[in-house]
């Protein structure tokens, strides 16, 4: 099957993307952002499997990194994003089939109904896994090695509440908040500190530009806890974590789904985030995320998801256009999806927004 990747000539530049994430005006053209994209994206775009039939171990992670890096480079994206993980040994997962086009085979998410920690007896229980190695991301240098010329290493990690939630439940965090809110205290300390432990390795590599948090805390009308509690137990750990980063000198990121409105103050204010990604047109379009909040942080992605599933692909380039349009004036402004690409998205809908902002992209911005 052959490769999808454009006819192009990249020119990655990873100061490009630091320039938007730390609001230093307009650089020469708009970068690309993704929090991720699934396997069977890359795998139809590149026209291969990401690792080759037969190759384990080391080789099989080096075979999927260095696929990956031509993902990205050939679309071209200035970063290769590598992944942390907090490996915790047992979560309760469903399951279905998964019906995209692009199957996955399954689907696989956390259950909220019933979490794995819910009473103090269990968090006593729960074989929590010894301190992280602070050698894990030792290879960071080598795969820095392997990126062409200009491109950066950026890591990404699952955020605090995410986490909580998926240990406590949501009904269980629910129900502890008022039953056992001590129980929620320690959840979360101890999500934080595994969280600190890995930013601390990740930290040691200079290697790694940009720190992106994963930390879904909203749905379509609100966020997932009140803001006040939020604020007494959350907000104080995601700041440690952004005081880690900007230590080194190292933007923050924060990914989060939902509606902020309420919070986002205080995002902006106490945690000290950088920049924020994940925009649902129906909660809050990136342009108009980017009047409001533009002033203070970097705005990234806001094609929205369902738009990029469904939409024929002459409606997606004009509303990539009227994004550009809107977003990116100024700077501070990165083009992406609204979440992430998943298998469910049209590939060609996703190659032609990238195709779009290549043309439309470049300082000073043109009409439509």
């Amino acid at each position: 099957m052959p490769d999808l990747l454009p006819n192009i000539k990249p020119d990655p530049d990873i100061n490009r993307l630091l320039t938007v994430l730390r609001r230093e005006g307009e650089p020469d053209r708009i970068p690309f952002f993704e929090l991720f994209a699934d396997q069977q994206i890359i795998e139809a775009v590149l026209g291969e499997p990401l690792v080759p039939e037969g190759l384990e171990g080391e080789d099989a992670f080096w075979a999927s990194q260095r696929n990956q890096v031509r993902f990205w480079h050939g679309l071209g994206y200035d970063f290769y994003c590598v992944r942390g993980a907090y490996d915790w040994p047992s979560l309760r997962r469903a399951r279905t089939a998964d019906t995209a086009e692009l199957s996955k085979g399954e689907r696989a998410w956390v259950q909220q109904e019933g979490g794995v920690i819910t009473r103090p007896e269990e968090f006593d229980e729960y074989p929590w896994p010894g301190p992280a190695s602070q050698n894990m991301f030792d290879f960071v240098p080598q795969l820095q090695g392997e990126l062409p010329d200009g491109m950066g290493l950026t890591w990404r990690l699952s955020g605090i509440l995410k986490n909580t939630m998926w240990l406590m439940g949501y009904e269980g965090i629910s129900f502890a908040l008022m039953d056992e809110p001590e129980l929620v205290r320690k959840v979360v300390r101890k999500v934080a500190d595994r969280a600190a432990e890995l930013f601390s390795a990740a930290l040691k590599h200079p290697e790694i530009r940009a720190v992106v948090l994963g930390e879904d805390m909203g749905f379509k009308t609100q966020t997932m806890l009140p803001p006040d509690v939020m604020r007494e137990f959350i907000f104080p750990q995601q700041k440690r974590l952004v005081d880690m980063a900007h230590e080194k000198g190292v933007p923050f990121v924060l990914h989060s789904c939902g509606k902020l409105e309420a919070i986002m103050d205080d995002l902006i204010g106490f945690v000290g985030i950088d920049a924020k990604h994940s925009f649902e047109d129906v909660i809050e379009t990136v342009v108009e995320a980017k009047a409001k909040y533009g002033e203070r942080i970097a705005v990234l992605g806001g094609i929205d998801v369902d738009k990029l599933a469904r939409y024929d692909e002459a409606d997606l380039r004009a509303y990539v256009r009227d994004t550009i349009q809107g977003a990116a004036p100024k700077g501070g402004y990165a083009l992406g999806s609204g979440n992430s690409v998943a298998n469910y998205v049209k590939v060609s809908n996703f190659l032609a927004m990238l195709e779009e902002g290549r043309t439309h992209g470049r300082y000073p911005l043109r009409g439509k």
